[in-house]
């Protein structure tokens, strides 16, 4: 059975519970203050209490006693006045799920180190991420971690060691083409970490941004590294210290990393390729405490690897994704692998989390429990039960089990920690009970809080949602905002959004529309996005469908007159830039024109490349 399932069965059991909160009259009195938290605090610690006990009666169920908590909270607690009550009720429901999963005998070993320490315990259980991290692997990591060191020094760092065990809770190796590297385990991370010499301006990371930073290899490695960079400002830039191995790009003979056996000595010592040169450094800047992440093109006509790392200025914090970029790669946009999910990701929701940057944990921790707050209310969603009732008599009710409830909590996530991307997914998952007002307000609330760090997230939340409106008029309304949100610093992920709109156009059967806006992209990002190519080839094809073969030529011509051709310094990837495949659309035209000699002329300037 998934945790997810579990959890689910959780949470439908607590609707049956019927949980009344006394209080005595003396409690009350010492907490007049705020009873209703008083009460919750009462009853989150005695439910933790209980699920810690390792043998556990038939009828206790914790984990569903807690959901049942944080259901009448969800129901009758404001999100602002509040928060502590909702941080209170969902650390409940996490610590009490974790240890469900547990054997007794594990439960009576792991439980005190969710109990004993409360900082601790809030980031390791606001770190899992329920349906992609197994609890009870991030709590075996946990146990390790405290055989090895003691729950003192644990507790001296419990955001890396929360980050330690969402990480290596599903250790693999590392693919770098033929070669793979292999993680170090987490105990002796830990060691290398708390000793080490690391970055002052990135000391005190959150979970969200430590996990780019912990999914390490050899520490012996990292110390040699340690010894030779500690201190380096733009750790990215140690990407193109590494020489090339043209030999085994041009002649195909085996690398000379790979038959010196793969480590980061090696690879200074050796070169390698593009991919030696991206882990070299990225495994440097999580050496020396900053997060990174190999970055590769998305794109299938693309083969390149890159350097993602945090950077950090004063108060503030943002991903840079250009150090070994091409210019011929500038033009497409990115994948990282997020080391907590496994999953292939968009460099820029990597992006957004550096939005946890500088957030005190008590705001981390809220904006998570108004995630949970809203993924219990799921299970009321056709009305609350009797039974969720309010903790002081007569308390007012501030929300009904609807989708735009949930919605409610989701934006107060979002609107105090932006970084919080289990709230933006939980959105996603209810677009389907928006109306298109309502999917308008979120795209115009991700461009706001996204502002100018991390707008290639904000547009890869918005889009789905945006294709999901049905009234033409206004999905094009929005796309049209979007547009202009990105058009004057992310020229790729404008042209993406010129693309949409063409798409749009062609739809609805406005040829004329959807021409215009491909033959705009075409000529307008012919530079700086590769998806120039892809508006180049369907207005082409929309001409060549009327016999326009002329106008084909005059817009090949007009968009290749705007490509910068390749420099010399990096002829591998020549034939991926837009200069060489818009170029090659460009002689295509020509000939279909009947213009043989013309195509030639333009054919020897390329140097006989062909579009991709």
């Amino acid at each position: 059975m998934t945790i997810r399932f579990c959890l689910l069965v959780t949470i439908l059991a607590a609707m049956c519970c019927v949980l009344p909160l006394e209080a005595s009259a003396a409690h009350l009195e010492s907490s007049r203050s705020n009873p209703r938290l008083e009460l919750v605090r009462t009853e989150a610690a005695r439910l933790i209490e209980e699920a810690s006990r390792p043998e556990q009666t038939d009828e206790a169920d914790p984990a569903a006693e807690a959901a049942h908590l944080l259901a009448r909270v969800a129901r009758y607690a404001d999100p602002r006045r509040d928060r502590e009550a909702f941080v209170l009720a969902a650390h409940a429901l996490r610590v009490t799920t974790m240890l469900g999963a547990l054997t007794p005998e594990d439960r009576e070993r792991i439980a005190p180190l969710l109990t004993d320490d409360e900082a601790l315990s809030r980031e390791v259980a606001f770190a899992w991420w329920e349906g992609h991290d197994d609890p009870i692997k991030v709590l075996h990591v946990l146990r390790d971690l405290a055989d090895t060191h003691t729950v003192d020094r644990l507790a001296e760092a419990p955001r890396l060691v929360a980050a330690l065990c969402v990480v290596h809770d599903d250790p693999r190796l590392m693919r770098l083409n033929e070669n793979r590297a292999r993680p170090e385990r987490p105990a002796r991370l830990f060691e290398y970490y708390t000793t080490a010499r690391m970055n002052p301006l990135v000391a005190n990371l959150p979970p969200e941004l430590l996990v780019w930073g912990v999914d390490a290899v050899d520490a012996d490695e990292l110390a040699w590294v340690n010894r030779e960079h500690a201190g380096h400002q733009r750790v990215g830039t140690l990407f193109h210290t590494i020489d090339y191995d043209h030999e085994h790009f041009r002649l195909g003979q085996p690398k000379k990393v790979t038959q010196a056996g793969l480590s980061l000595p090696n690879i200074a010592r050796h070169g390698g390729v593009c991919i030696d040169q991206a882990h070299y450094a990225v495994q440097t800047a999580r050496a020396i405490g900053v997060p990174a992440a190999i970055c590769r093109g998305r794109s299938s006509e693309v083969s390149h690897a890159w350097v993602g790392y945090l950077e950090v200025r004063g108060r503030r914090a943002w991903w840079n994704f250009d150090e070994g970029r091409y210019t011929e790669y500038a033009k497409v946009r990115g994948n990282v692998v997020d080391p907590q999910r496994r999953e292939i990701i968009p460099d820029g929701e990597a992006a957004a989390r550096a939005a946890s940057y500088g957030l005190d944990a008590d705001k981390r921790h809220q904006a998570a429990a108004l995630h949970d707050a809203a993924a219990v209310m799921g299970a009321y969603e056709g009305g609350w039960t009797d039974d969720v009732q309010p903790f002081i008599k007569n308390a007012k009710q501030r929300r009904d089990a609807t989708a735009a409830d949930r919605l409610e909590l989701l934006e107060a996530s979002v609107t105090l920690n932006a970084g919080e991307l289990r709230s933006w997914e939980a959105v996603t998952d209810l677009a389907g009970s928006m109306d298109d007002r309502a999917k308008d307000r979120w795209a115009t609330a991700a461009m706001r809080l996204a502002g100018s760090g991390f707008k290639e997230f904000a547009v890869d939340f918005s889009m789905p949602l945006v294709e999901s409106v049905e009234d033409v008029a206004a999905r094009s309304a929005v796309l049209g905002r979007l547009f202009e949100y990105t058009k004057a610093d992310r020229p790729g992920v404008a042209a993406e959004i010129m693309i949409a709109n063409a798409q749009l156009y062609a739809t609805t059967g406005d040829s004329e529309r959807a021409y215009a806006a491909y033959a705009f992209t075409a000529v307008e990002y012919a530079d700086t996005s590769s998806l120039a190519v892809t508006a180049l080839r369907r207005a082409m094809v929309m001409l060549r469908e009327h016999g326009h073969t002329t106008r084909a030529v005059d817009l090949a011509r007009s968009a290749w007159s705007k490509t910068t051709q390749p420099s010399s310094s990096a002829p591998e990837f020549a034939g991926q830039s837009n200069w060489s495949r818009i170029g090659a659309l460009y002689v295509a035209a020509l000939k279909e024109d009947g213009r043989t000699n013309e195509a030639q002329t333009i054919e020897r300037q390329l140097g006989g490349s062909s579009a991709r």
